[in-house]
């Protein structure tokens, strides 16, 4: 699609590293108000990663819908391949972050 080559073009223009750029797609997602990303466990081999967004303004439906179909775009451009981001856990009791499974 055009926005993707559009991203790869700004990549390639930043001489980014594909750490590089999720630093900088964490900051993107922050920037936009959908909360702190932290990486769990990332696998570049097999292209999955564990994500938790903490403090998301997002509650209820549309977290379930809004954060999942971001780290999806998101994640599908670092690995060059379409994955899938599935809410794996809700915010518990004392919680305050949504974990997600990206593959």
């Amino acid at each position: 699609s055009s926005i993707k080559k559009d991203i790869c073009d700004y990549a390639q223009k930043l001489g980014s590293t594909d750490v590089g750029m999720l630093n900088i797609l964490a900051e993107v997602f922050e920037t936009f108000g959908l909360g702190h990303m932290e990486i769990i466990d990332l696998d570049n081999r097999k292209k999955a990663c564990i994500a938790r967004i903490h403090n998301s303004p997002l509650n209820g439906k549309a977290d379930g819908l809004i954060c999942p179909a971001v780290l999806s775009g998101m994640f599908s451009f670092l690995f060059s391949k379409d994955v899938e981001a599935k809410k794996a856990s809700s915010k518990l009791k004392g919680m305050n972050y949504s974990e997600y499974v990206i593959k």
